[in-house]
Formats: structure tokens, sequence, C-alpha cells
């Protein structure tokens, strides 16, 4: 078989569709909300055109390793390093250190290709904490890496084996494995199934089976071509939401992808495929991919909520500037091997790998060298690093914490068998636990701690990531079972991340209904405001840009921003259970907002530590707020 052609047009096409899609939907862009399968049709790509060129030079017998290496070093690691140190000089301005610190060892993950593991287990991609991360992205070079890696030692065992007759059914069964493992997954592990080479190989499978398999000369391909694309603008669409990815729906970008190389073979001059703005594109699409999420990243820091559409128009001229920049002066002259030697690429790459670990060790010894900013900068980071005292007993989203016992113990009590009430909730549950605990001592009644990270609590599980995330499932459960099994928890308080869905909304109605019902008694805690912006980083960059302290930071206190149509929804599905004197809604918004404001920053206290978290010390506040709830629910003396 022939090796294949990289700068094919139909290629260059679909190179340039998935960094758009990819680009437009980070960049919010309406009718994007799949955009994300633009990083599955890379996949796609990568196997078809690197199995390709292995496979034909195995088959010739003149396959060499370190040529091999050597070209996937010039095709991706200068426009990384570039791309890395960038990050890393403005972040030295702008990111708080221990941010900084968290950066500098991505960094490093980065440039090394194993970044992917180093997300993996943190929050996830979809999150909006993830909007804070600006080497995020470099997830998907890590697992190309490691498939450029395992893909030539695989195939050279093959062959040694005597076996190569056998690469197309070894490649289906390989493919088919990874499916499979992938689906499993995204069922028990929704975050490593993202993120590992091992559940993506059947994506880098589809592509390769399109290397093996001759082009279509189909005399109908024309009309199959179209009709790949249009299910790939159909996936980019309407794909979405929050269930785990890669799921049995990633078949349709992932096929369709395949399909379009299969079937363009004869469509290099395609109008539409052979215009020289969308070659350009695709010849960028490598630079325009690296430089697109860090530009988001930082606009995000400065603007937050507050960034328009003039904003994002500025945003993607500096990209596709940069991108530019980078692929003329950086991408193309490394990949030259007439411009950099062999020699000179080895000692750039040495150097800079050196100068990575130096950095970080630098980093990581100064704890990201606070130095940098003036003292009244570090208030954001020093308020944002308080975490609630007793962090022991909140289970992370894998459902494991440090304290041995079922349920941790608050209130006047150390003792289970003393416990009346109940915390039950997400993080947005756990952040009140000290309030809620100098509340309970104060009335004198005690309670159990059920918080769970990610995890809202329902009778049928949902989840901030997952809608059907087992974990969170099983623990809601064991609560709920828990509350049923001791009628001596009489009161429950409920706490979480709300959005304006019916749904979830729905389920909280009925969560609280079902436990009135069981003769319980409920405080459920209503939205918080939004702050619009990750307040650690934001109030820091609005001193940095000032040149002052800024002790204030408000918002008009518009529905929107005081969620007021979620509390309008609570209080007219809930009004007779709290007429009935079994349900207070604790509204935080009473304690945060005024008649006309919303305070983000109040004289130099943060009330949020990031997107939607109370600082601890704004959730000590409302300590009378918990005593007012317990006393009309009866608990305590």
């Amino acid at each position: 078989m022939a090796e294949q052609n990289s700068s094919r047009r139909d290629i260059q096409f679909l190179r340039a569709f998935a960094v758009l899609a990819v680009i437009a939907y980070h960049f919010q862009i309406a009718g994007f909300g799949g955009g994300f399968v633009g990083v599955d049709i890379f996949f796609v790509i990568s196997g078809y055109l690197i199995f390709g060129k292995v496979y034909a030079q195995m088959q010739r017998g003149d396959f060499s390793l370190k040529r091999f290496f050597g070209a996937r070093i010039r095709r991706i690691f200068p426009a990384l390093a570039v791309v890395c140190a960038a990050t890393a000089l403005w972040g030295w301005f702008f990111i708080l250190p221990r941010e900084y610190l968290s950066f500098s060892r991505t960094a490093l993950a980065a440039l090394t290709f194993v970044s992917n593991h180093a997300f993996m287990g943190a929050q996830g991609y979809f999150d909006a904490a993830s909007h804070t991360k600006p080497l995020l992205h470099t997830w998907s070079l890590a697992v190309e890496g490691q498939f450029y890696f395992w893909l030539p030692l695989i195939l050279i065992a093959v062959y040694k084996a005597r076996l190569g007759a056998r690469v197309p059914l070894l490649l289906a069964l390989a493919g088919a494995t990874s499916f499979a493992w992938a689906l499993w997954l995204a069922y028990k592990m929704p975050e490593s199934g993202f993120y590992h080479v091992a559940a993506r190989g059947w994506e880098f499978a589809a592509g390769a089976a399109c290397a093996i398999i001759a082009p279509s000369r189909h005399r109908h391909a024309r009309l199959f071509l179209l009709a790949s694309v249009v299910v790939l603008i159909a996936s980019v669409s309407l794909l979405g939401g929050s269930a785990p990815w890669p799921n049995v729906w990633a078949l349709l970008p992932v096929g369709f992808a395949a399909a379009f190389i299969y079937f363009a073979a004869d469509a290099q001059d395609n109008p539409v495929i052979a215009h020289p703005a969308v070659q350009l594109v695709g010849d960028m699409s490598y630079s325009l991919y690296l430089w697109h999420w860090p530009v988001w990243v930082f606009a995000g820091m400065m603007y937050g909520d507050s960034m328009t559409i003039a904003h994002k128009a500025v945003m993607l001229q500096l990209i596709f500037l940069f991108a530019y920049v980078s692929w003329r002066w950086v991408e193309r002259p490394f990949r030259e091997r007439g411009r950099v030697s062999s020699g000179k690429l080895k000692a750039a790459t040495v150097a800079v790998l050196l100068a990575g670990v130096g950095f970080v060790a630098f980093i990581v010894v100064t704890k990201g060298y606070p130095p940098r900013f003036p003292e009244y900068v570090a208030r954001a980071a020093q308020q944002a690093a308080q975490t609630t005292p007793r962090n022991e007993c909140f289970r992370s989203d894998r459902n494991t914490k440090d304290a041995p016992e079922q349920f941790c113990v608050y209130g006047a009590s150390g003792r289970a068998e003393d416990a009346t009430t109940m915390l039950w909730g997400d993080s947005h549950a756990n952040q009140y636990l000290s309030a809620l605990s100098d509340a309970s001592k104060a009335v004198g009644s005690t309670g159990l701690i059920a918080t769970m990270g990610g995890c809202r609590a329902f009778i049928e599980n949902d989840a901030i990531q997952y809608p059907d995330y087992p974990l969170c499932k099983a623990f809601n459960r064991e609560v709920y079972a828990y509350l049923l099994d001791h009628p001596e928890i009489e009161t429950v308080i409920l706490a979480r991340i709300w959005f304006d869905d019916d749904e979830a909304i729905g389920r909280t109605v009925k969560l609280v209904r079902d436990l009135i019902a069981h003769g319980r008694k409920v405080i459920l805690l209503t939205p918080l405001p939004v702050p619009g912006m990750n307040v650690e980083t934001g109030w820091a960059v609005r001193q940095i840009q000032a040149g002052h302290a800024i002790d204030e930071i408000k918002l008009e206190a518009t529905p929107e921003v005081r969620q007021s149509a979620i509390l309008d929804k609570l209080r007219a599905e809930l009004k007779a259970e709290a007429e009935s004197g079994k349900l207070w809604l604790l509204d935080p918004t009473q304690r945060l907002c005024d008649a006309t404001h919303c305070y983000i920053v109040r004289d130099g206290l943060a009330s949020f530590r990031d997107i939607s978290h109370l600082t601890e010390g704004a959730a000590q506040t409302f300590e009378p707020d918990f005593i007012e709830a317990l006393h009309r629910m009866g608990a305590g003396r």
C-alpha cells in the first residue's frame, strides 16, 4: 500500500472543520454545542495518516523508529514548546501562586506528553473549573503522543511474530475492544474514559481502517461524501449535554469522519474542499488548536461573564494571528529537515525539557513564588485557599473520604447516636458546614455530614457532570436508606449547586416532598447569586490591571444574578410544604445582596473562592440564618 499524503486537500478540509468546531464550542457560539467532537475527528485523521505511513513502510521493510520519532517531534514539539513558554510568561504576571504551581506541573506534563494523566481525576474537561487551566487542551496532544509511541512498537512486535498478514484482523479486534472499554469506562470511570488513550484507540483504529482499505471509486461516492459532511455538521450542532464522552453517540462523528476520508479520494478539486482559505486553516489547524484555549482562558480571567461579542471577535483575531506566526515561523521551519538539522532539533528538545524541569522545580520550591505580587493581590489567593474545616468528612467524586465513620458528626455532641439533623448534598452543601455546626452548637443540636463532590441530593441520581454517575447514585441510596432506618433524624438540610433546569428542580422538589412524607422536616438552601467570574483570579487580575487594591466588586442585583427564576419556581412548587411549617427556604441572596447589588467582594473580603463556592469567611456569616432555621424546625433546645 502507498503512504498516506498528509497534505491531501480533503484531509486539510477535515482538519479545518475539526479545529473550527472546537474553537466555536469553546467560545460558546450558538449551534456548536457538540463542537468538542472536533478532537475525535483529529484522532481519526491521525489514525489514518500515521498508521498508513508506518504500515506501508513496514510492508516495504524500510521503517525506521528513529526517523519516525524524529518526524513526530518536528511536527509537534516546537510549536507546543512556544505555546507553553508564552503561557508561562503571561501567567507569571497574572496567575496567582497556588494556581501557578499547578500550571507549572501541567506545562511539564504537556511537554512530556502525559498531561492527559495529569488532568485525569481532576475536575472534568466540561466543568466550569476547567476554564482556569490554560493547558487543559494539551490532553489530546498527550493522547496522540502516546498513540505515536505505542503504534510502531506494537506493529514491530506483530511483524516479528510473523503476523503481518493478520494486521487488518488485529486492527478490528483492537478497535472493538477499545470501543467496548470506552463504553464501560463512560459508565464506571467517566474521567478515565475521556482522557485515556486506550479508550480513544478505537477512534485511531477507525482512521487506520481507511488506510488499509482501498479508497472508494464508487459512482455515488460524492453523494456518500455529502452525507458524511451532513452527519458531521449535525454532530457538531446536536451532540453535547452532560453525558460521559466518548459514548455510543461518538460513533457518529468518528464513523462519518472515516467515511469522509474513504469517499473523498476523487473530491480533491471540489471548490469548497480546495478553497484556499479552507486549505490555509487546515495548514494552521495545529497552531490554531494550540493557541485558542490559552487565549480563551486568559480572556475569561480578565472579563468573566462580562465578555461580549466584541471581546470574542478580538480574541479570534488574536488566535489567528498567533497561529499564523506559529505556523509560518515555528512549525514550517522545524518540519523542513534542510532548515533545522536533526542534531539541532535534538539539542533544542533536550534544552527545552531541562529548562522545563528547572522552571517547575523553582516554582515548586518557592510555592508559586508569591513575591511576584503585592500583598493586596495575595489576599485573593489567601482567602480562596481556606478550605472547609473537617474536609476529611467530605467524600470525593470517587465516594471516598479520610474519616473512617460512615457519616461524621457536627454540632453539640460528638456522638452519632445523638444526631437529629443531617446535611445532605454536594460541595455546595459542604461549604456551609462551619456555619451549620456553630449554629447547631448554639441551639444544642447534633447532626451528620452526608456530602459528596459533584453529587446533588436526589432520590433518583443526578450529578453536575454525569446524569448516570454511578458512585453518586450509590451514595444517595446509602443516605436515603440511612434516613429511613433512623427516624430520630428529624431535620434534613439540603443544599446543592443550582441550574435553571426544570428536571433537576423537579427532582429536588420530589425529594423534599418525599422526606416530608416520611415525617422529616427540611431546610432547603436556595441559589447563591452568580458571581460571573472566577473570583480568586478575577479579583487578582483586576487589581493587577488597576495597580492598586480593590476592596469592593459588586454586580447589579438583576434576576439573572440572583437566580430569581429558580427561587420563584421553588416557592411556587413548595408553597404548601412551607406553609405547613415542615419546610424552611433559606435564601443566601438575603445575606449577599441588598436591594440594588450583590457583593462579590466587600470590605476587602471575597464572597466566593471560585466561580460558585463561598469562601470560608463568607460561609461563616450564615450562622445566624442557620440558628433561625433550626429554631423554626424545632431542632435543639
